[in-house]
C-alpha cells in the first residue's frame, strides 16, 4: 500500500481547526434555519437565499465531519500500531477518550481499506490488529 494513502497522526492545530469547522457549519446551519422557520411563520415566506445559506452550511457540515472521521482513523491506526496485541473498539475508545461507536466505525473503515484485519471474536467482540 502507498504511504501517501495511509492515515498519518494530525496534530493539535489541525484537529482545532477541523473541530472549528464542525460547530461553526452547525451553528450556521441551525441560526439559519431558525430563520427561515421565523420568516415562513411572521410573514409566511422565505427567501431563497436563506435556503441557500442553509444547504451551503449543510454541505460544510458533511466535508467537515468526514474530515474529522479521517482523523479519527488515523488515531486508531496509530493507537492500534502502539498495541503488542489485538485490540476491540472499546479498548481503543477508552485509550484514545472517545467514545466507542464512532471507533468501531474507524475500524470497519480501515478493515474495508486493509489496513487493519479482525483477528478473533472474544464475547462478541471483535478484535483487530494491524499488519
Amino acid at each position: 500500500m502507498k504511504s501517501s494513502t495511509r492515515p498519518r497522526p494530525y496534530n493539535f492545530a489541525v484537529r482545532t481547526a477541523v473541530l472549528t469547522w464542525v460547530c461553526a457549519s452547525v451553528a450556521t446551519a441551525v441560526a439559519c434555519a431558525a430563520v427561515v422557520m421565523y420568516d415562513a411563520v411572521q410573514y409566511h415566506c422565505v427567501a431563497s437565499w436563506e435556503l441557500t445559506v442553509v444547504a451551503l452550511a449543510v454541505f460544510s457540515l458533511r466535508f467537515a465531519s468526514s474530515q474529522w472521521d479521517k482523523i479519527t482513523d488515523a488515531d486508531v491506526l496509530h493507537r492500534l500500531r502502539l498495541v503488542n496485541g489485538p485490540c476491540g473498539a472499546g479498548d481503543l475508545a477508552r485509550h484514545l477518550g472517545r467514545r466507542r461507536g464512532p471507533v468501531h466505525l474507524s475500524l470497519r473503515r480501515l478493515s474495508q481499506a486493509g489496513l487493519v484485519i479482525p483477528v478473533d471474536s472474544v464475547d462478541g467482540v471483535v478484535r483487530y490488529t494491524c499488519f
